[in-house]
């Protein structure tokens, strides 16, 4: 019922002038209606913290999308106005994984977000958790199918020239983490790929031949040489 909502994952943890330091920077701010906090990591029984990051450029729909600029804390370190995320549809409740991602991209068509540079959001690592690390979270997020699945829901993305990279980045940390280096020799990845996504395929330039997943991987150590030559 309340002008606004925080969320709170039922593991993590809020300083406890979170809640002010929103209401702070909207009373300064009036149209910042999506807002978050840096957030930090910390195991159950330590006091040791570790930021997981911060983003030093102004978010533009396309770099969210790219994820470029990040929006940290998953969903706890957010805060937003109520009637924007009544107008946005909330959560999908359809989607097994990446629905908070879903959901700040929905509200960054009308409201991009804005970054409170003060760490007022713990999140908690413990076996359980979705996380467990920064590292093995962002692993975990990186993950072609939830990319994909957006992108064809924006397909202005396609005009932006990080695009292919991203892409190309995406889809081999696909092939590593979700399907085994194996698959490279399969059809099966191929198949799935241009199934589900074939307009993204097509966007990156891919064609789907017996040698699609070795051209992942050949396009993958263009990218690692190239920037290696910087």
């Amino acid at each position: 019922t309340s002008e606004n909502i925080a969320f709170l994952d039922s593991d993590d943890l809020w300083i406890s002038d979170k809640l002010e330091t929103h209401f702070i920077h909207l009373t300064k701010h009036a149209g910042c209606l999506f807002s978050f906090t840096l957030a930090s990591e910390f195991h159950t029984g330590s006091n040791v913290y570790r930021s997981q990051g911060s983003n030093s450029l102004e978010p533009t729909f396309a770099s969210i999308l790219l994820q470029q600029f990040r929006i940290f804390g998953s969903g706890s370190s957010v805060f937003v106005n109520r009637p924007l995320a009544v107008l946005q549809g909330g959560f999908d409740e359809g989607m097994k994984y990446g629905e908070d991602w879903d959901f700040w991209l929905k509200l960054a068509q009308s409201q991009l977000p804005c970054q409170l540079d003060q760490y007022s959001t713990l999140i908690r690592i413990h076996p359980l958790s979705m996380q467990r690390t920064k590292r093995i979270g962002d692993e975990r997020f990186l993950n072609s199918s939830i990319h994909l699945y957006e992108w064809t829901k924006y397909p202005q993305i396609f005009q932006d020239p990080r695009f292919r990279d991203v892409a190309l980045r995406i889809l081999w940390a696909d092939v590593r983490k979700n399907f085994g280096v194996g698959s490279l020799l399969s059809k099966d990845y191929c198949n799935y790929l241009f199934t589900n996504y074939g307009l993204v395929m097509k966007k990156i330039g891919l064609q789907k031949n017996r040698l699609f997943n070795s051209m992942i991987l050949l396009q993958r150590i263009k990218q690692v040489v190239r920037g290696l030559g910087r």
